[in-house]
């Protein structure tokens, strides 16, 4: 683990390799239309240059993924999903494709997309002649030598920016980016993720709705019907969200839970750790899962029990049980 890349994305910016993260490109003009009957978010009315979060859902509420979709132009979009799930994610779009043209490819093998994080992260970009859009917006441009498609996003929150080209450029968009910060590895990427309290693959998966993994600004509440919209409508109304999702510091010196590590105080099992993680010098991991709504509160302590170890935790960080 980078503990230079971590202190930049935390500090400033960094760039990471997110080639990773999934790559969808629509060019027929009824893809949106199909998201907007299909995921949470409203999506129909983007104009070009402007995007938005939605989230697929199965007809029980829960998440197929977290989608982040760009309408770069009048006939492009550009959606990014969880990394490893594009094959996943048009099947599912295929299954309730009819007669829509949607122009639907896989995108994620033929291009490159380098993500800058940190709070300096937009001026930075600004400052080495990068064309910055508008949280979740997209915008086209070349940029020493290589045609980008600039987006509003970093593959985890809107704070900052990622960086998409043909795969045959990627070497000269790598040696463009070293002047923005310094890299930042894969692992110290997921420890920056958890200390900023946002979900990632292991919390947005068919285990959970997206009202307790604290994708609010992913739902929209007052558009028309969409595959789970009766679950997650019914969720909100009746205030039944039952579990939140929480960060967790761990005692100094701990090792570092397993996914599926058990939550409790005393003999209650009150949720499972999703992800985990020891940030690059520190001796105190930090973990990310679910906690029974009744016993999440920044403050409380919590026995963290996996097969052959356990330790010591206190929740650092609640997601919202509620849109603000």
């Amino acid at each position: 683990m980078s503990g230079a890349g971590l202190a930049a994305a935390q500090a400033s910016c960094a760039v990471a390799d997110r080639g990773d993260l999934a790559r969808l490109r629509a060019d027929g003009p009824d893809f949106l239309d199909l998201l907007q009957r299909l995921s949470t978010g409203d999506v129909r009315g983007l104009a070009p240059g402007e995007g938005a979060a939605t989230v697929l859902t199965t007809s029980k509420g829960r998440i197929v993924d977290r989608l982040l979709v760009h309408r770069v132009r009048e006939d492009r979009v550009l959606v990014v999903g969880s990394p490893g799930r594009s094959a996943a994610l048009v099947a599912h779009l295929a299954r309730f494709t009819f007669a829509e043209r949607t122009g639907l490819s896989d995108v994620t093998g033929s291009t490159a997309l380098l993500a800058l994080l940190g709070p300096r992260a937009r001026e930075t970009a600004v400052e080495a002649g990068l064309t910055v859009p508008p949280p979740l917006g997209a915008a086209e441009q070349v940029w020493r030598g290589v045609e980008l498609t600039v987006l509003g996003q970093d593959g985890s929150s809107t704070e900052g920016l990622a960086l998409v080209a043909e795969r045959a450029q990627e070497a000269l968009l790598k040696e463009a980016a070293r002047t923005l910060g310094p890299a930042i590895d894969a692992e110290s990427v997921e420890a920056w993720r958890i200390l900023r309290g946002l979900p990632g693959p292991a919390e947005m998966d068919e285990e959970r709705n997206p009202l307790e993994a604290g994708l609010w600004d992913a739902v929209s509440f007052t558009k028309g019907c969409y595959v789970g919209q009766e679950v997650v409508a019914r969720l909100r109304t009746y205030d039944k969200v039952a579990r939140s999702r929480v960060t967790v510091l761990l005692a100094q010196g701990a090792a570092i839970p397993p996914r599926g590590a058990a939550l409790r105080q005393g003999e209650r099992a009150l949720g499972t750790i999703t992800s985990a993680v020891r940030p690059a010098g520190t001796e105190a991991p930090l973990a990310m899962g679910y906690l029974r709504r009744e016993a999440a509160h920044a403050g409380a302590h919590l026995e963290i029990v996996w097969e052959g170890g356990s330790a010591d935790g206190v929740v650092s960080a609640v997601s919202p049980a509620r849109a603000a």
